[in-house]
């Protein structure tokens, strides 16, 4: 039976990049639970998810009181 009330969170965006300035990529993960369909899919209880390209250990990021429409993971270089 599935459980409408209580859906899993699912992978919203996936993003690869090296954003630890080592040798390997880290791939990032964007996570949440869809409400609705289409282009009126809301997304609630989102995280983003990092797995370390030198460990594979997995580091997790609750974006807690976010939700939006078409949420996106925007990997930039910035100069300090």
């Amino acid at each position: 039976m599935i459980n409408n009330e209580n859906p899993l969170k699912e992978i919203i965006m996936t993003k690869i990049s090296n954003i630890k300035g080592n040798l390997e990529d880290e791939v990032i993960y964007l996570i949440g639970k869809k409400d609705g369909s289409g282009k009126n899919a809301l997304y609630k209880e989102m995280e983003i998810i990092i797995s370390d390209g030198d460990s594979g250990k997995l580091s997790c990021l609750e974006l807690k009181g976010l939700e939006g429409y078409n949420p996106r993971i925007i990997i930039e270089k910035y100069k300090v």
